[in-house]
Order: C-alpha cells, then structure tokens, then sequence
C-alpha cells in the first residue's frame, strides 16, 4: 500500500490542515469532498494513525497529525523549489524574500525598513507572512519562510534555529494625551491597570506577563477589553477611549510614540527580550535574508557591529 501516499495526497493533507475544514481545502483544490474524505482516509490507513479530529469547529490536526504534516510541509517545499530550480534557473529562483513575522504587531515596526530594502533592491519579490509564533517560526524548518523577525524569548523554544540580535526591547504602557493616570502620583501601573486593556492578538506571553503583574499588584485578574494585532486599531482605541495598550518595543519607537501618546516606562524585568532575525539551522539560508539585517539595524539607529 506504500504507493498510495503520493505527493499529492501530501498536498491534500497539509491543505485541510491549513483550512481546518474539508469543505473549504476542497474548493480550493478544485476536487470534490468525498474524493477529498477518501484520499485523507487512505493516508491515514497507510501510515495507521489518525490525523485530524473532526470536531463541529472544524478539522484539527492531531498530535501525531501534526508531527505528519510538519514533515509533509518540508517534502512539499523541497519539491516545490527543486521544480522551479529546474525551470527558471537557480539564479532566478533566489529573487525572492519571504520574511516571517512573529508577533504580528511588530510588522508595523519594521515596516520602514522593509521598504527601504525593496527600494534598494526592486528586482526581489518581498512576501511577508505574520501570526502567532508557534505558528510562524516553525516555517522556517519547512522552507516557507526565509527569514523570522521575532524577540528571542520566543526563539528559544525552537532548537534548530540561530539568531542575530538587533536591539533590546523596553517594556512600556501607552495611553492617550490627557489620560485621568497621566499626572497621579504614586505607582503608576496600579493605577493604569484599572482601566480596559488592549492587547496584542498573536503575543502570547504578553498575556501571561500581564496576568503575573497583576497579581503581584493585587489587582483582579486580567481580562483585556480589545485584542487585536491591527495597529491602527489600536491607536484609534488608545486615542478614544481611556484603554492603556501595554507594550514591547524599541527605545527609538517608544520616543516616536511619545509625541503621539502618553507613555509610561514599567520597570518589568524583561529576561531574554531582544528583537532578532532568526535562520533555519536545516536549511541553506538566503542570502537576501543576511541581507535585510543591515536596515533594521539603521532603523533603530544601532551600530554595525566591527
């Protein structure tokens, strides 16, 4: 029965996966969804594993379904670009740029400096992808991500990873101009994190570090007013409505920021929090990839290390 798991069948897998349902990864491979059902089944008789939980939300990978399709991913890939490599030539394979982002809220910070790399550089094709870590990083590892920007808090849960630092992060609360907290004595993150809170969609530890503080404060237990990673969004929030926005980012930013909002330093201890590039250690890197560390490093005015 070996020869029932084919590459397509690969694809049919990691479709539904990246789907979570049969309906919607059978429209957008153009087969029907009992042929679909059939095909998922034979894999999973094959390999003699379940791989998805049919649940009434959708379809949800398994344990050992999501060990299955990591590896699927990277088969898929590999023979994605071995095919274009034959096609276009390797040269012209390399042209392009696929840069991971992981929190989402930190393509907004380096946002100038991708431009200003594609500016330089308008014969590559610039592809940006962001979500939640767990889900961005291990992109690296299958081949559809070049390059990760990320904080190494996060980086250290993947061993198969190397990092380059760029800058220390600061941890601080945004509020609006003329927020009831901007003037109070006192401790000033007392007092903040009693009104609504917005927090970022995709920062996970952002969570669990906020819920700490206030129950070191003894404050009640955190429940953020808005979440989300839309950036507008949360400076529109933080500009009508007294919500504080806590976050981490560069000194450079947070002096931009002040000109817009009130912004209040927390000494929060911030272990292993660096803004970073991060590499495959499995795969060859591209070297467009080295190539943008330079103009983050501009961006937040570090200097080249000699």
């Amino acid at each position: 029965m070996a020869e029932r798991l084919d590459f397509r069948k690969l694809r049919y897998v990691v479709s539904i996966a990246q789907a979570h349902s049969i309906t919607a990864a059978a429209k957008a491979l153009s087969i029907s969804q009992p042929a679909l059902t059939r095909s998922i089944a034979e894999v999973e008789e094959e390999l003699g594993i379940q791989i998805f939980q049919r649940l009434p939300r959708g379809m949800v990978l398994t344990e050992e379904g999501e060990k299955f399709v990591n590896r699927a991913r990277i088969l898929i890939n590999d023979l994605d670009a071995l095919s274009k490599d034959f096609r276009s030539g390797t040269e012209n394979a390399r042209k392009k740029l696929r840069i991971g982002i992981a929190p989402g809220v930190y393509l907004t910070l380096a946002a100038p400096s991708i431009a200003d790399f594609a500016a330089e550089h308008l014969e590559i094709d610039i592809v940006t992808s962001v979500g939640r870590p767990q889900e961005v990083v291990p992109r690296l590892a299958t081949g559809e991500v070049d390059v990760v920007l990320s904080t190494t808090y996060y980086m250290s849960h993947w061993p198969d990873i190397v990092v380059e630092n760029i800058t220390e992060l600061q941890f601080a609360y945004l509020t609006r101009k003329g927020h009831p907290v901007e003037h109070q004595e006192g401790i000033p993150e007392i007092e903040v994190m009693k009104y609504p809170a917005i927090l970022p969609a995709s920062t996970d530890w952002m969570h669990q570090d906020m819920a700490a503080l206030n129950e070191k404060l003894s404050l009640p237990p955190l429940k953020a007013t808005y979440v989300t990673d839309d950036i507008n969004l949360i400076f529109s929030l933080l500009r009508k409505t007294d919500a504080y926005f806590p976050t981490v980012t560069t000194p450079s930013a947070l002096v931009e920021l002040s000109n817009q909002f009130n912004v209040m330093n927390v000494g929060l201890p911030l272990a292993n929090r660096n803004l970073c590039l991060a590499y495959s250690k499995t795969r060859a890197v591209n070297p467009l990839a080295k190539s943008l560390l330079p103009f983050l490093r501009e961006m937040i005015n570090i200097p080249q290390p000699y």
